[in-house]
């Protein structure tokens, strides 16, 4: 994606004035008035930078060659390990007919017990899977050391060094996770399309003096009480109307930001608290939230947002399915929530232990109306 000096405003007979909650014309709305512009989730996903020769030695392993290799580490001989793979991917096969999958959901131990692996990903002898090490990637200098930051990356759009983004760095050398903006990854789309149609509408409402110029701005973020709605190509609408959910735990989610040269910015020190969808996020929370958002020639906005996210939070979104997600399209889970504790960055707790990891999400977004209900009861009872 190109950066383009498209502004914010551009376009604006098509988006919303919005004054108090209450949709107005532009033409209508007085000079002091705070300018307005509103938008709505067109796409979700992980902003990953996959490239040949990012990981070391190739991907790790599939998943029938990594369940080999978890036999041996539960202590299985060769000839055990090679009858337990038997059963490994018949399809039509009943439960009590999958040993393999019956000894992978209780891999872990517990003091010297079987219990789930996937509820217990701690407790699961460490897979040491690999990790990427490239050294680009979509994201922020979140702990602001900049490129004196040896282990950061470098952002293949802003050339920005200091880029922290650990979450692409855990899972990048895992098959579902590898692609790029334009092709997103499979993991992703999978979930985007399994959701989209489901989930309440993120919103986006930026407001200032003028749009049209650079300078500070306030973002609001929040959810609609509807889903957001498709065209029949599967691209999000534009130019629909949404009722901004009244839900307290998204009303701090208001922060200073600027447009620059065309592009929406945050770099805040404040948490950003949403809430998404069963399937992958019921609680989505990002500590140090930033955004970096640009329009096109249509006024829809792409770019990213990021922070440190607890790492229970991607492995729900990454294992919710257990072993069904593990054989489907998340391989070797709790070999990925060893590999995104060892590589968390996030503040650490009072213990000095680190729960959360440096993250950055792709987004898309298309214009639209937004009314808060008060604003839309107000309206019609006047």
């Amino acid at each position: 994606m190109k950066p383009r000096t498209r502004t914010l405003a551009a376009g604006v007979r098509r988006g919303t004035m919005v004054v108090a909650g209450l949709v107005l014309a532009s033409a209508a709305t007085p000079a002091a008035a705070v300018e307005s512009k509103s938008y709505v989730l067109a796409y979700f996903g992980q902003a990953v930078s996959s490239k040949e020769g990012d990981c070391p030695g190739g991907l790790n392993a599939t998943l029938e060659a990594q369940y080999a290799k978890n036999l041996q580490a539960l202590g299985y001989k060769g000839a055990e390990v090679e009858e337990l793979m038997k059963s490994f991917g018949e399809e039509g096969q009943t439960w009590d007919k999958n040993k393999i999958g019956q000894v992978m959901n209780t891999r872990a131990r517990v003091n010297g017990q079987a219990e789930n692996a996937y509820a217990h990903p701690a407790a699961v002898a460490d897979a040491n899977l690999k990790h990427v090490t490239g050294t680009v990637a979509y994201g922020f200098n979140l702990d602001g050391k900049g490129a004196g930051d040896a282990g950061a990356f470098e952002d293949p759009q802003t050339h920005e060094k200091g880029i922290d983004n650990q979450m692409f760095r855990a899972l990048g050398c895992v098959d579902p996770f590898r692609g790029t903006l334009a092709t997103g990854t499979a993991f992703w789309l999978f979930m985007w399309m399994a959701e989209k149609d489901s989930m309440p509408a993120w919103l986006i409402t930026v407001e200032g003096d003028d749009l049209s110029k650079d300078g500070p701005v306030t973002v609001r973020m929040s959810r609609a009480i509807e889903i957001t709605k498709f065209n029949a190509n599967g691209e999000a609408r534009a130019d629909m109307t949404y009722r901004e959910d009244a839900d307290p735990r998204t009303r701090a989610n208001v922060f200073k930001g600027e447009i620059k040269s065309g592009t929406l910015s945050i770099a805040s020190t404040a948490p950003l608290h949403m809430m998404q969808d069963q399937l992958t996020f019921p609680n989505f929370d990002l500590a140090n939230f930033h955004m970096r958002l640009t329009p096109d020639n249509e006024g829809r906005l792409e770019g990213l947002i990021g922070g440190y996210q607890p790492i229970e939070q991607i492995y729900f979104a990454l294992g919710q399915g257990g072993l069904a997600a593990e054989n489907n399209y998340s391989p070797e889970l709790p070999g990925m929530y060893h590999l995104m504790r060892k590589l968390a960055d996030g503040p650490p707790d009072k213990d000095g232990k680190i729960w959360s990891i440096s993250t950055a999400y792709h987004l898309k977004a298309v214009p639209a109306f937004v009314v808060t209900v008060a604003g839309a009861e107000a309206a019609a009872n006047r």
